[in-house]
């Protein structure tokens, strides 16, 4: 049985202005995956369908998984077509710097970008 979990952000254009649900600013509308884990790869599969569905029942083009922390994981994500935040479109999605708590070191965010267009 498939099982599987993520934590989203969904960020839309409210009156010109791109908000969150819950009404704090941001600069690019897209949905953002914080957090996710599966027992396996359909679940994932599956799971990543219905984040697609939820943005374009929303017109949102992006879909972003943030600040991936292992090299599998990063691997996961761009053979289901993610590509990195390095090419000029995808900048706007740049990872934040954030502190590591086990080793207090300043680093940037992994972030990976699936345009849904």
């Amino acid at each position: 049985m498939p099982i599987a979990g993520a934590k989203i952000k969904k960020f839309i254009k409210v009156d010109g202005n791109d908000k969150t649900e819950d009404g704090s600013l941001n600069k690019v509308p897209a949905i953002y995956i914080t957090e996710m884990g599966s027992i396996n790869t359909n679940a994932t599969s599956k799971l990543l369908n219905k984040i697609k569905e939820i943005a374009k029942e929303n017109n949102i083009n992006y879909v972003v998984a943030e600040d991936l922390t292992s090299k599998e994981a990063l691997e996961a994500f761009k053979k289901r077509g993610f590509k990195p935040t390095l090419s000029k479109e995808y900048q706007k999605f740049k990872g934040r710097k954030i502190q590591r708590p086990y080793s207090n070191r300043l680093i940037l965010q992994k972030n990976l970008v699936l345009n849904i267009k």
